[in-house]
């Protein structure tokens, strides 16, 4: 199951309603995301609202094999974490996304990327995964989340780390 939450007035959000099953492709969507956003809703905003409160958010990451994680506006996206966190093997929606700590993270082995440009093929892509690489994929998030990303101590950690900043002196930044 592949599953993917996002707000009003995305591209990437009207395409992705249309790979919505209801399913093994759950694509939700919300427009109640910041304080103005009952000004910016549009016309689907009544019905992504009733179809995102069948479910509870939680359970359909920590139920998903896969999470479709579109570039953000910014450099990158907190649904990339989220995915990471659930076990859930994220599925980059983003051409020219530069991943964290790539200098300590091989990311092919915890994440798929796919051409933003061809969301509609992302069905196919996952579908031909096989089950072997799926459980390397998804046992390599949780390496990933519990080394890397659980906590605040250990991104800044590995921030310095990854850029070549001794821990001791990490430390005595972070004190004073």
């Amino acid at each position: 199951m592949s599953s993917y939450v996002h707000g009003i007035g995305s591209e990437t959000r009207n395409s992705l309603f249309h790979l919505h099953n209801g399913r093994d492709m759950v694509m939700v969507t919300t427009c109640r995301h910041g304080k103005s956003w009952r000004e910016l809703q549009d016309n689907r905003c009544d019905e992504d609202n009733r179809e995102y409160d069948r479910y509870d958010y939680e359970t359909l990451l920590q139920n998903s094999t896969f999470c479709l994680v579109p570039r953000g506006r910014r450099l990158g996206s907190f649904r990339f974490l989220e995915a990471l966190q659930a076990g859930c093997i994220p599925v980059l929606l983003s051409n020219a996304w530069v991943l964290p700590f790539e200098s300590k993270i091989d990311w092919k082995q915890a994440a798929i990327w796919a051409d933003e440009r061809l969301l509609l093929q992302v069905p196919d892509i996952v579908r031909s995964i096989s089950a072997e690489r799926i459980f390397a994929l998804r046992q390599q998030t949780q390496v990933l989340w519990e080394r890397y990303f659980g906590s605040i101590e250990k991104i800044v950690f590995t921030t310095f780390e990854a850029n070549h900043v001794d821990a001791g002196d990490a430390l005595h930044l972070i004190t004073f």
